[in-house]
């Protein structure tokens, strides 16, 4: 597993879409620190990724979603007003590929 840091900013939040799991806030600011080729679904349990077209997408793993983004996403989803955040998320070592060089968190 690698360790990325994700940034939720203001216009992620903006732009989320509720219940949306590739266009949530936490979806587009992991899309934002990946190549094009990613595809997310982010839950309250697990965050999914994928890589390739989107007819042709490779499945690269599972993990947990992290207590304070679960918590975030039921507030978001139930319209509760939410702000900007960081977090450090586990990936996947098949999904580490995916990321910027710079997301990928030091000790």
């Amino acid at each position: 597993m690698v360790t990325v840091k994700v940034n939720v900013t203001k216009k992620d939040i903006g732009t989320g879409i509720c219940s949306d799991p590739g266009n949530c806030p936490i979806a587009r600011a992991i899309l934002r620190i990946t190549d094009k080729s990613t595809a997310v679904s982010v839950g309250n349990d697990s965050i999914e990724f994928y890589s390739g077209e989107s007819f042709e997408r490779d499945y690269l793993g599972t993990t947990k979603t992290p207590k304070v983004a679960d918590h975030f996403i039921s507030d978001f989803d139930t319209r509760i007003a939410v702000k900007p955040f960081s977090f450090k998320l586990r990936v996947p070592n098949k999904a580490a590929k995916l990321f910027r060089k710079s997301a990928i968190a030091t000790a």
